[in-house]
């Protein structure tokens, strides 16, 4: 593998994990709100929770198999494992 090649999959890694951070992000939003209208005494819609928290984790399933697929290639190749 020539080291071009080696760049762009950790580069895409790392927009994987901006991407987790971004989810991270929209936990901890979504958090604030429940809590802000709990305050409030003001009514949840669970369905449309329901929907945020899986739309969620369906994004981070998605992020977390591509990111593993890349950390399976680069270990594939000898230098890549002999920095682990």
């Amino acid at each position: 593998m020539i080291p071009n090649q080696v760049h762009n999959l950790i580069s895409k890694g790392f927009e994987y994990l901006g991407m987790i951070n971004e989810a991270r992000a929209k936990c901890i939003i979504l958090k604030e709100k429940i809590q802000k209208k709990q305050q409030n005494s003001e009514d949840i819609c669970l369905l449309d929770l329901n929907k945020k928290i899986n739309q969620i984790n369906k994004d981070l399933n998605t992020y977390s198999c591509k990111l593993n697929k890349i950390y399976e290639e680069l270990k594939s190749y000898e230098k890549i494992s002999k920095l682990e």
